[in-house]
């Protein structure tokens, strides 16, 4: 399910506390369990809050918050989903996180269940070793899409660091 379909383009654009409560409300009584929030055309502080609002969802498993250009955002979304007691599937490819990835991951890698990860079309280049790395701090992580993150020459140290996740 997507986000839009629980709130207005409205909702999303002036997103706040009393939003939070209503979404939180109508994703545990649907027992909603995978949703998408991409493509949002939302400011990236806005993702932010409302991964905050996510990760009160004690059922949500998969959380889709791919092409929101997140950016130095990228760190905080993930502190936030991280909080997620059932979360164990993350979209978070084509966020442009760059030099920011290594940060995301680190928090990515506190959610206890998360066992998949994408992290594709993120521009993190020389970040892919370092992202790598933290990543494979996840202690039941078994799943890792980086592609499209012009590598280059750190490909190959870039699964190095991967090759280091116990359950992978």
């Amino acid at each position: 399910m997507h986000i839009r379909q629980l709130l207005t383009q409205d909702q999303l654009n002036n997103f706040d506390e009393s939003i939070a409560l209503e979404l939180i409300q109508k994703i545990e009584k649907g027992n909603i369990q995978n949703l998408s929030c991409s493509f949002l055309s939302v400011r990236a502080e806005t993702v932010v809050l409302i991964a905050a609002a996510l990760a009160q969802c004690p059922n949500l498993h998969t959380v889709n918050i791919a092409k929101n250009n997140l950016g130095q955002y990228g760190p905080a979304t993930a502190e936030k989903l991280a909080l997620a007691p059932s979360l164990h599937t993350v979209y978070m490819s084509g966020n442009n996180l760059g030099e920011h990835g290594p940060a995301t991951a680190e928090k990515l890698a506190l959610a206890p269940s998360l066992h998949t990860v994408y992290m594709g079309n993120n521009n993190l280049g020389e970040h892919g070793p370092a992202t790598a790395e933290k990543l494979a701090l996840a202690p039941s992580l078994h799943t890792v899409y980086m592609g499209n993150n012009n590598l280059g020459e750190h490909g190959p140290a870039t699964a190095e660091k991967l090759a280091l996740a116990p359950s992978l």
